[in-house]
Protein backbone atom coordinates (compact mmCIF):
# COMPACT_ATOMS: atom_id res chain seq x y z
CA UNK A 1 0.00 0.00 0.00
CA UNK A 2 1.01 3.63 -0.27
CA UNK A 3 2.16 5.70 2.66
CA UNK A 4 2.22 9.40 3.23
CA UNK A 5 4.37 11.80 5.31
CA UNK A 6 4.94 15.21 6.72
CA UNK A 7 2.74 17.58 8.61
CA UNK A 8 -0.39 15.80 7.53
CA UNK A 9 -0.11 11.83 7.90
CA UNK A 10 2.00 10.98 4.93
CA UNK A 11 5.06 9.16 3.73
CA UNK A 12 8.28 10.99 3.31
CA UNK A 13 10.80 8.51 2.13
CA UNK A 14 11.91 8.59 -1.48
CA UNK A 15 14.95 7.39 -3.34
CA UNK A 16 16.70 8.90 -6.32
CA UNK A 17 14.37 10.53 -8.87
CA UNK A 18 13.14 8.29 -11.64
CA UNK A 19 11.45 9.04 -14.93
CA UNK A 20 7.75 9.84 -14.84
CA UNK A 21 6.90 6.80 -16.91
CA UNK A 22 8.72 4.54 -14.49
CA UNK A 23 7.46 6.07 -11.27
CA UNK A 24 4.85 3.43 -10.52
CA UNK A 25 7.33 0.64 -11.27
CA UNK A 26 10.05 2.05 -8.99
CA UNK A 27 8.86 0.26 -5.86
CA UNK A 28 11.08 -2.60 -4.84
CA UNK A 29 9.35 -5.96 -4.73
CA UNK A 30 10.82 -6.41 -1.25
CA UNK A 31 9.03 -3.34 0.12
CA UNK A 32 5.58 -3.69 1.71
CA UNK A 33 4.56 -0.21 0.60
CA UNK A 34 5.05 2.48 -2.02
CA UNK A 35 5.52 6.24 -1.81
CA UNK A 36 2.97 8.96 -2.40
CA UNK A 37 3.16 12.75 -2.30
CA UNK A 38 0.69 14.55 -0.07
CA UNK A 39 0.03 17.72 -2.04
CA UNK A 40 -0.10 19.76 1.16
CA UNK A 41 3.70 19.53 0.95
CA UNK A 42 3.77 21.83 -2.09
CA UNK A 43 0.55 23.76 -1.47
CA UNK A 44 2.52 26.95 -0.86
CA UNK A 45 3.67 26.96 -4.49
CA UNK A 46 0.03 27.49 -5.58
CA UNK A 47 0.24 25.07 -8.49
CA UNK A 48 -2.70 23.76 -10.48
CA UNK A 49 -3.68 20.13 -9.99
CA UNK A 50 -2.10 19.25 -13.34
CA UNK A 51 1.15 20.99 -12.38
CA UNK A 52 1.15 19.20 -9.02
CA UNK A 53 0.90 15.73 -10.51
CA UNK A 54 3.57 16.57 -13.08
CA UNK A 55 5.92 17.70 -10.32
CA UNK A 56 5.22 14.49 -8.37
CA UNK A 57 6.01 12.34 -11.40
CA UNK A 58 9.19 14.24 -12.25
CA UNK A 59 10.40 13.84 -8.65
CA UNK A 60 9.92 10.06 -8.77
CA UNK A 61 6.87 9.60 -6.54
CA UNK A 62 4.67 6.58 -7.28
CA UNK A 63 1.38 8.09 -6.13
CA UNK A 64 -0.34 11.37 -5.37
CA UNK A 65 -2.81 12.60 -2.77
CA UNK A 66 -4.34 15.86 -4.04
CA UNK A 67 -6.59 18.29 -2.23
CA UNK A 68 -10.21 18.12 -3.32
CA UNK A 69 -10.48 21.89 -3.41
CA UNK A 70 -7.77 21.94 -6.06
CA UNK A 71 -9.57 19.31 -8.13
CA UNK A 72 -12.80 21.31 -7.83
CA UNK A 73 -10.98 24.47 -8.90
CA UNK A 74 -9.75 22.60 -11.97
CA UNK A 75 -13.29 21.48 -12.86
CA UNK A 76 -14.77 24.93 -12.24
CA UNK A 77 -12.18 26.32 -14.65
CA UNK A 78 -13.43 24.03 -17.41
CA UNK A 79 -11.10 21.10 -16.83
CA UNK A 80 -12.20 17.57 -17.73
CA UNK A 81 -12.04 14.80 -15.14
CA UNK A 82 -11.47 12.32 -17.95
CA UNK A 83 -8.45 14.31 -19.12
CA UNK A 84 -7.14 14.55 -15.56
CA UNK A 85 -7.42 10.80 -15.08
CA UNK A 86 -5.59 10.20 -18.36
CA UNK A 87 -2.82 12.58 -17.33
CA UNK A 88 -2.35 10.75 -14.03
CA UNK A 89 -2.28 7.40 -15.85
CA UNK A 90 0.09 8.65 -18.56
CA UNK A 91 2.55 9.80 -15.91
CA UNK A 92 2.56 6.32 -14.34
CA UNK A 93 1.05 7.57 -11.07
CA UNK A 94 -1.60 6.17 -8.74
CA UNK A 95 -4.23 8.37 -7.12
CA UNK A 96 -3.91 6.85 -3.66
CA UNK A 97 -6.26 9.18 -1.79
CA UNK A 98 -7.63 12.72 -1.71
CA UNK A 99 -7.77 15.31 1.04
CA UNK A 100 -11.02 17.00 2.03
CA UNK A 101 -12.51 18.55 5.13
CA UNK A 102 -16.19 17.64 5.09
CA UNK A 103 -17.96 17.81 8.46
CA UNK A 104 -19.29 14.26 8.42
CA UNK A 105 -19.03 13.58 12.18
CA UNK A 106 -20.43 16.73 13.82
CA UNK A 107 -23.33 16.51 16.29
CA UNK A 108 -25.56 19.00 14.48
CA UNK A 109 -27.84 16.83 12.32
CA UNK A 110 -28.45 19.34 9.55
CA UNK A 111 -24.77 20.21 9.22
CA UNK A 112 -23.81 16.53 9.32
CA UNK A 113 -26.35 15.65 6.62
CA UNK A 114 -24.82 18.29 4.35
CA UNK A 115 -21.39 16.94 5.14
CA UNK A 116 -22.38 13.38 4.24
CA UNK A 117 -23.90 14.54 0.94
CA UNK A 118 -20.73 16.45 0.16
CA UNK A 119 -18.65 13.40 1.08
CA UNK A 120 -20.63 11.24 -1.36
CA UNK A 121 -20.18 13.80 -4.13
CA UNK A 122 -16.45 13.84 -3.45
CA UNK A 123 -16.33 10.03 -3.53
CA UNK A 124 -18.01 10.11 -6.95
CA UNK A 125 -15.49 12.67 -8.17
CA UNK A 126 -12.53 10.61 -6.95
CA UNK A 127 -13.93 7.49 -8.62
CA UNK A 128 -14.07 9.34 -11.94
CA UNK A 129 -10.34 10.05 -11.86
CA UNK A 130 -9.36 6.53 -10.84
CA UNK A 131 -9.12 6.85 -7.07
CA UNK A 132 -10.28 4.30 -4.51
CA UNK A 133 -9.67 6.09 -1.19
CA UNK A 134 -10.57 9.41 0.40
CA UNK A 135 -9.63 10.99 3.72
CA UNK A 136 -12.27 11.07 6.48
CA UNK A 137 -10.70 13.76 8.62
CA UNK A 138 -12.00 14.93 12.04
CA UNK A 139 -13.11 18.25 10.55
CA UNK A 140 -15.61 19.97 12.82
CA UNK A 141 -14.92 17.70 15.80
CA UNK A 142 -11.16 18.03 16.30
CA UNK A 143 -11.61 20.84 18.83
CA UNK A 144 -14.32 19.09 20.85
CA UNK A 145 -12.94 16.76 23.56
CA UNK A 146 -16.41 15.74 24.76
CA UNK A 147 -17.87 14.19 21.60
CA UNK A 148 -19.06 10.59 22.01
CA UNK A 149 -16.73 8.33 20.03
CA UNK A 150 -19.48 5.71 19.76
CA UNK A 151 -21.52 8.23 17.79
CA UNK A 152 -18.50 9.03 15.65
CA UNK A 153 -18.26 5.29 14.96
CA UNK A 154 -21.87 5.21 13.79
CA UNK A 155 -21.21 8.17 11.51
CA UNK A 156 -18.08 6.55 10.13
CA UNK A 157 -20.12 3.45 9.35
CA UNK A 158 -22.35 5.68 7.21
CA UNK A 159 -19.28 6.67 5.20
CA UNK A 160 -18.26 3.02 4.86
CA UNK A 161 -21.67 2.22 3.40
CA UNK A 162 -21.22 5.07 0.91
CA UNK A 163 -17.84 3.58 0.11
CA UNK A 164 -19.49 0.28 -0.76
CA UNK A 165 -21.76 2.12 -3.20
CA UNK A 166 -19.10 4.25 -4.84
CA UNK A 167 -16.07 1.99 -4.68
CA UNK A 168 -14.11 4.67 -2.80
CA UNK A 169 -13.08 3.76 0.76
CA UNK A 170 -13.10 6.45 3.44
CA UNK A 171 -9.80 6.66 5.34
CA UNK A 172 -10.30 7.38 9.01
CA UNK A 173 -7.78 10.09 9.72
CA UNK A 174 -5.97 11.09 12.91
CA UNK A 175 -4.75 14.64 13.53
CA UNK A 176 -2.04 14.76 16.18
CA UNK A 177 -3.33 18.09 17.52
CA UNK A 178 -6.99 17.04 17.61
CA UNK A 179 -8.86 16.66 20.91
CA UNK A 180 -11.04 14.03 19.24
CA UNK A 181 -9.50 11.51 16.81
CA UNK A 182 -6.07 12.65 17.88
CA UNK A 183 -4.78 9.22 18.95
CA UNK A 184 -4.52 5.74 17.48
CA UNK A 185 -6.56 4.40 20.40
CA UNK A 186 -9.52 6.66 19.56
CA UNK A 187 -9.28 5.70 15.89
CA UNK A 188 -9.19 2.00 16.80
CA UNK A 189 -12.34 2.38 18.88
CA UNK A 190 -14.19 4.18 16.08
CA UNK A 191 -12.94 1.77 13.45
CA UNK A 192 -13.82 -1.40 15.34
CA UNK A 193 -17.00 -0.27 17.10
CA UNK A 194 -19.22 -0.51 14.04
CA UNK A 195 -17.18 -1.98 11.22
CA UNK A 196 -16.90 -5.60 12.40
CA UNK A 197 -14.83 -7.33 9.69
CA UNK A 198 -15.19 -4.62 7.06
CA UNK A 199 -11.81 -3.63 5.67
CA UNK A 200 -11.05 -0.07 6.71
CA UNK A 201 -8.34 2.48 6.30
CA UNK A 202 -6.62 4.41 9.04
CA UNK A 203 -4.27 7.23 8.22
CA UNK A 204 -2.31 8.65 11.12
CA UNK A 205 -1.23 12.23 10.54
CA UNK A 206 1.77 12.52 12.83
CA UNK A 207 4.74 12.50 10.50
CA UNK A 208 5.81 8.88 11.12
CA UNK A 209 5.46 5.92 8.80
CA UNK A 210 2.27 3.90 9.18
CA UNK A 211 0.69 1.14 7.13
CA UNK A 212 -2.69 2.00 5.63
CA UNK A 213 -5.44 -0.37 4.55
CA UNK A 214 -5.75 -2.54 7.60
CA UNK A 215 -8.50 -4.77 8.89
CA UNK A 216 -10.05 -4.35 12.31
CA UNK A 217 -7.71 -7.03 13.67
CA UNK A 218 -4.55 -5.43 12.35
CA UNK A 219 -5.76 -2.04 13.54
CA UNK A 220 -5.33 -3.37 17.06
CA UNK A 221 -1.86 -4.59 16.08
CA UNK A 222 -0.96 -1.05 15.02
CA UNK A 223 -2.32 0.23 18.33
CA UNK A 224 0.10 -1.99 20.25
CA UNK A 225 3.10 -1.40 17.98
CA UNK A 226 5.78 1.27 18.34
CA UNK A 227 4.76 3.63 15.55
CA UNK A 228 8.11 5.37 15.20
CA UNK A 229 9.76 2.11 14.16
CA UNK A 230 9.54 2.09 10.37
CA UNK A 231 11.07 -1.41 10.19
CA UNK A 232 8.09 -3.07 11.86
CA UNK A 233 6.56 -6.05 10.06
CA UNK A 234 2.86 -5.36 9.54
CA UNK A 235 0.12 -7.98 9.40
CA UNK A 236 -0.55 -9.33 5.93
CA UNK A 237 -3.98 -8.05 4.93
CA UNK A 238 -3.89 -8.92 1.26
Amino acid sequence: MILRTGACFGAAAVGAPVSAAGASQAQSTSEPFGYSLNMATIRGQKLSIVEEIEVAAQAGWQGVEPWLRNINRYVEGGGSLRDLRKRIDDLGLSLVSAIGFTRWAVDDEEERAKGVEQFKAEMDLIAQIGGHHIAAAPAGISGNPDIDLRKVAERYRTLLELGRQTGVRPQLEIWGSAQTLGTVGEAALVACQRTLRIVLIITVRTGVLSRSAVSCTSTLAIWSTTLNDSSVTWPNTQ
